[in-house]
């Protein structure tokens, strides 16, 4: 009898713990299921898994040669990838005043004999630091709109105001490398002997960063009046089937 005791025991002890494997994989494959994956953030409520069906967040594609994120114009609704166009643009330029702006360090250092040889370090500087800035701003506007995330949203309009400010203070504010409009008004230029080559590129690099300025201005203004829960009931492809998505 002790023996027969002690063997049922034991499968109830054998049964017991195969039940309790058998549920701690089920809540641990449940609960998989229920992360939210990573870099793809909550948005407003439903709305995300509709909006994210057919875009695939895993083709990087852009920028060319480099593929750091996704993009891809024609996954949005024609009156959101308008905006999302001027975010990339945004991006783009300021890749190219950086560009321009270590090419022009370079000739002002050997036209100009007041120009500071450290200015083309900071050239350097800058465009390793501005143009992964101004790829992260717009791709947070880029993603929030096309999966009407308020989380990506919410970064945006806080990552692209600190990049408005700068973007003004880069228009008017001599900073190293970064001329502005201010550097006419310096003693480094004023008593420098290269003027010609160096006030072309003040006024350049300045127009260009005042152009930037508008742009991401008017993106800006763009996100602030989206309203996710706003639907257009006129048949076309400028916005997303029941998405719920503004044109903005």
């Amino acid at each position: 009898m002790a023996a027969g005791s002690g063997m049922g025991n034991s499968f109830m002890e054998r049964g017991m713990e195969d039940y309790m494997e058998r549920r701690v994989k089920s809540d641990i494959k449940q609960g998989l299921q229920n992360l939210n994956p990573i870099g793809r953030p909550y948005g407003f409520g439903n709305q995300q898994n509709q909006a994210e069906q057919g875009i695939n967040w895993q083709d990087y594609n852009y920028p060319p040669w480099l593929r750091l994120i996704h993009y891809k114009q024609d996954e949005l609704p024609v009156a959101i990838a308008r905006t999302t166009r001027l975010m990339r643009l945004f991006f783009e330029i300021q890749c190219f005043i950086c560009a321009l702006t270590v090419f022009n360090s370079i000739i002002i250092t050997a036209s100009a004999s007041g120009y500071p040889a450290k200015f083309f370090l900071f050239a350097l500087l800058n465009s390793m630091m501005l143009p992964p800035a101004a790829l992260f701003v717009f791709y947070q506007g880029y993603r929030g709109l096309a999966i009407s995330s308020s989380s990506l949203l919410t970064q945006y309009k806080i990552a692209n105001s600190v990049a408005i400010l700068l973007t003004l203070l880069c228009c008017f504010v001599p900073m190293g490398a970064i001329n502005g409009f201010g550097r006419y008004d310096t003693e480094l230029y004023e008593h420098s002997d290269g003027k010609g080559y160096w006030g072309f590129a003040i006024f350049v690099e300045s127009m260009l960063y005042l152009t930037n300025l508008a742009i991401t201005s008017y993106c800006m203004y763009k996100v602030v009046a989206f309203d996710p829960y706003a639907t257009n009931n006129n048949a076309g492809s400028s916005s997303f089937q029941g998405a719920g998505v503004s044109q903005v």
